[in-house]
């Protein structure tokens, strides 16, 4: 109980005091830059934005489309139905179930015109898009959540190959989770729209709490047919202004967004494109960069549940050569475990090169200082390998050998640049150490603490000296 009203109270503090308004960039789909690629893709936004307007000027007697009610519920919230003075009829959402069944159908609609598009262009890429659906069941708890909330939808990625997840999903699973509610949140009544962001805000925390391969999040409100996107940042939340399903205009600008997330780069989506899963060890696994070397962590030591803040993973891991075969893999699960890893977005200069606090250099000058020095072996971390995360910006339309530098400027370029010069400057890094470190339950006495807390103390006198 007491747990969750903290949770609370932080929500209201981020509501309340981080959340960027005004942010006009991110509603502009990611187009890669190869010109017939970028050809395509906008002629499949163009065509779902037609298509998703055909169905809302539709009725169920009078269209085709209609002929399996697959799309029904998109007329709940698309204006339709309006008033003279242009404020939607709600009569329809008898409860927030209709609400739910409205957003699913969106999606639905979306991702299934792209793939329908994709299967008949005879101009279509190489690689399938993905597919961007909503969980079969609404308003309910994931299996893995650390509280009692109840989410009302959960939105996950999946490949054309994968088959639908029916029944519930875990917060390791969802790209975003959408919060849904029957009230407008236009003129006086911003308060809906407040308390739907404070919910989504102890949603997200989870999200970034099971996926530590997240660099960022995006999230959803629905307040009757007003729709609200956020990015959620490190620091803030950038909130895009307000998209109303009953005008034209909005409705296009969203089918766009959604349509667009079947093709952008995994970074684009948040997702951390230097981890793999592997399937055949069952571990989260990455490349050293400028080592021959690739890390196997079977679990994750420690994940910061923060919305915001340096988002610190850290692994217990083993190192393998890149070369490394599928029936090796399969054993490292049981192969003593050699490798320490810290993966988070720290603070730092955008002049990276007098930035004092920098805890790689700090680790290099430790390594220099003391190797071949026996009374310190055993004793201090010893510094494998340590850099900022670089990755390479394949996707589905554009692969490119150029790797970038993963900080606050490459995460959020879609974020108008103004407004990211005044947010606070992060690099993401991945420290790798040698694996000299015990979990405390394997100490076997007191006497054995007595010496683990000597030779720290030690190696801490020696390197501050």
């Amino acid at each position: 109980m007491e747990y969750e009203k903290r949770v609370k109270a932080e929500a209201i503090h981020y509501v309340t005091n981080l959340t960027v308004r005004g942010v006009n960039g991110v509603l502009e789909p990611a187009l890669p830059h190869n010109e017939r690629q970028k050809e395509y893709i906008e002629a499949v936004l163009l065509h779902v934005v037609e298509q998703f307007e055909s169905v809302v000027n539709s009725t169920q007697e009078s269209d085709s489309l209609y002929e399996n009610g697959d799309y029904r519920d998109v007329h709940i919230l698309s204006g339709t139905d309006i008033t003279t003075d242009g404020n939607p009829i709600l009569a329809k959402i008898t409860s927030e179930n209709g609400m739910y069944n409205a957003i699913k159908c969106i999606l639905r609609f979306v991702a299934d015109t792209v793939t329908s598009y994709h299967s008949n262009s005879s101009d279509a890429m190489p690689r399938k898009p993905r597919k961007i659906v909503a969980c079969e069941k609404h308003d309910f708890k994931p299996y893995d959540s650390d509280d009692s909330t109840r989410i009302d939808i959960g939105i996950y990625s999946k490949t054309l190959q994968m088959s639908d997840k029916n029944g519930k999903l875990d917060y390791s699973d969802m790209f975003l989770i959408v919060e849904a509610k029957k009230s407008d949140c236009s003129g006086n009544n911003d308060g809906v729209r407040v308390e739907s962001l404070k919910q989504l805000c102890r949603y997200t925390r989870q999200i970034y709490g099971k996926q530590p391969w997240r660099r960022f999040a995006w999230g959803m409100t629905v307040c009757a047919s007003k729709v609200n996107v956020y990015i959620f940042g490190h620091d803030c939340i950038f909130k895009l202004p307000i998209l109303d399903l009953c005008a034209k205009d909005d409705r296009g600008k969203l089918v766009k967004l959604l349509a667009s997330w079947a093709f952008c780069p995994r970074s684009i989506l948040g997702y951390d494109s230097t981890i793999d899963y592997c399937s055949a060890s069952q571990c989260v696994s990455f490349a050293v960069d400028g080592i021959d070397e690739r890390i196997y962590a079977p679990f994750t030591a420690h994940i910061t549940e923060n919305l915001f803040g340096r988002h610190t993973a850290c692994y217990h891991a083993k190192a393998m050569p890149l070369s490394c075969n599928e029936d090796t893999e399969s054993k490292i699960r049981s192969m003593p475990l050699d490798r320490f890893v810290k993966d988070a977005w720290t603070c730092s200069e955008r002049d990276s090169t007098d930035n004092v606090n920098d805890e790689i250099r700090f680790l290099k000058t430790i390594n220099q200082k003391f190797v071949g020095d026996k009374d310190m072996e055993g004793k201090y971390p010893l510094l494998c390998a340590g850099y900022v995360v670089r990755y390479v910006n394949t996707n589905n339309w554009d692969p490119t050998t150029e790797a970038i530098a993963d900080d606050t400027l490459t995460a959020f370029k879609m974020v108008d640049s103004e407004i990211l010069a005044k947010t606070q400057y992060r690099q993401h890094k991945r420290i790798v150490i040698n694996g000299i470190a015990e979990r405390l339950y394997n100490v076997n006495s007191v006497d054995e603490m007595i010496v683990v807390l000597a030779d720290a103390m030690y190696a801490h006198t020696r390197i501050f000296r």
